[in-house]
């Protein structure tokens, strides 16, 4: 064992201290300070997400950095008042660029929230296609600035979809033990119905993308049901009973930790409720599959192992289902070689943009199906 040593500074109430505040419920932000005689004084309260806070040594001056989606990151001053030291990526002007908004939803009857992204074009009354990206809980993040690029390293940025004419949708997921396999479907579903009930989405064109455990529930969800119309997974778990008798590369100890208690959310052993890992393995449920669905994987992927993506990969060919799996020699987890990274972005957006828009099908979607 390492020797761990915490060093934690005294606060001295008498004094106060500084805090960096948040509403889980908006995600606005801001700076307080705290006083033992007048409580906590607000400073700063935005719909921003402020960070990198920092106090000058001898006066009430706080220096700090804001931003929004629509916002790049601007260096602040506050003293008074807030006042704009440098604002980053001011070419942004030049360019159209989408906005965001919070959207609420129920599924199984909890409230739930989630990040709607609109198209930089967007016109009141057109119908148009929506990429469903999905993880665990993503609503923290609807006041972070994303840069555009088409190099992101799991093969998925924002701006590339809504400069192209798409929506957006990042919901949250709620969780129950043992059953993923209906309670993130049913998450998901129901955050989907509540943008289409907002008249500005084609039904027909939708699709849904996720990377890791995010790829997971993606293959999850499309055992349960064909209501997309195309899906892409990275790097994703497909069979709990295989992967459950893994050492994991990077932590060096079995994995039956990620299903019993981490993301996979089991709750038990493979030997206390093997059932339940049957029916929470995408790979033992894939003759349920319609959608069309593109994966990919580092060839050296030592997070979730390789052989994950090509059982499911073997699994729909063997049911001559509509399937692509891209292995990336060299890489890993995430995508790290530039021109790798740029390849995989722009064949995600071509497996959508045939899908949902009707464009070019490409010689590389290998059909290995009748």
């Amino acid at each position: 064992y390492s020797a761990v040593e915490s060093n934690k500074e005294p606060i001295d109430l008498t004094k106060g201290f500084l805090m960096e505040t948040t509403d889980s419920e908006t995600m606005y932000s801001g700076i307080s300070y705290w006083k033992s005689k007048s409580g906590a004084v607000e400073l700063v309260w935005e719909d921003k997400k402020i960070s990198q806070i920092k106090k000058a040594a001898d006066k009430d001056i706080y220096m700090y950095v804001d931003q929004s989606f629509e916002t790049a990151p601007r260096l602040m001053v506050y003293s008074e008042d807030s006042k704009e030291v440098f604002q980053s990526n001011p070419q942004q002007l030049d360019f159209y660029w989408g906005r965001n908004e919070k959207i609420q939803f129920t599924s199984d009857g909890i409230k739930t929230k989630g990040i709607l992204y609109y198209p930089a074009d967007y016109s009141e009354g057109k119908k148009h296609p929506m990429v469903v990206n999905i993880y665990e809980r993503q609503f923290f993040s609807i006041n972070d600035y994303i840069n555009p690029s088409m190099s992101d390293n799991v093969g998925f940025n924002i701006h590339n979809y809504i400069s192209k004419g798409y929506f957006v949708l990042m919901p949250d997921i709620n969780y129950e033990f043992g059953n993923l396999k209906k309670t993130v479907t049913s998450s998901v579903l129901a955050a989907v119905e509540e943008v289409i009930a907002k008249g500005n989405v084609d039904p027909a064109k939708i699709g849904l993308i996720g990377h890791s455990f995010g790829g997971y529930e993606t293959n999850l969800i499309l055992t349960q049901t064909g209501r997309f119309a195309a899906a892409v997974s990275g790097a994703a778990i497909n069979d709990l009973i295989s992967s459950y008798l893994y050492i994991g590369h990077l932590s060096g100890r079995p994995d039956y930790f990620r299903a019993e208690y981490q993301q996979l959310r089991i709750g038990k052993s493979l030997y206390e409720d093997m059932q339940s890992y049957f029916n929470n393995s995408p790979v033992l449920l894939a003759a349920d599959v319609t959608t069309p669905l593109l994966a990919w994987t580092g060839e050296k992927d030592r997070q979730v192992h390789t052989f994950q993506s090509i059982e499911f990969y073997l699994a729909l060919r063997r049911l001559n289902k509509k399937h692509t799996l891209l292995i990336y020699p060299g890489e890993e987890h995430e995508i790290e070689e530039a021109k790798n990274a740029i390849d995989l972005n722009t064949r995600i957006l071509q497996w959508f943009d045939y899908y949902l828009k009707n464009e070019k099908k490409y010689s590389w979607f290998a059909e290995h199906y009748k």
